[in-house]
């Protein structure tokens, strides 16, 4: 009985293993949307390689969008406050591979990002 539960994973798991994983072609372009609740502007950045058309900026209790050239898997990403700049809302990652449009709310005290 043991061994007919090993020939039978075996016999399911050939056929997984057999396809092929394609690679994706990079750069990859995620979109993010940058809700900002606070009463202070705030702008958002990525570090490394990862690049956008400057930092996405969003006023007072308004929101804003953008979107990232991705040549990596995952992308450090942080809101700072616009008019003080040492000031850090909070960071977190974003994951090209596993969505293309993220949503990131900034609260007072902390972030939050979400994938779409």
């Amino acid at each position: 009985m043991k061994y007919s539960w090993v020939l039978l994973a075996v016999v399911l798991l050939v056929p997984a293993c057999g396809n092929s994983i394609t690679e994706p072609d990079w750069p990859l372009y995620p979109s993010i949307w940058l809700v900002n609740t606070t009463s202070d502007s705030v702008y958002l950045r990525s570090a490394g390689d990862e690049s956008i058309d400057g930092p996405i900026i969003a006023a007072p209790q308004d929101s804003a969008y953008g979107t990232y050239n991705a040549y990596a898997d995952s992308i450090p990403v942080v809101v700072r406050s616009w008019t003080t700049p040492t000031f850090e809302y909070g960071s977190a990652w974003l994951f090209p591979l596993r969505s293309s449009a993220w949503r990131m709310v900034v609260y007072p005290n902390r972030v939050a990002l979400t994938h779409q």
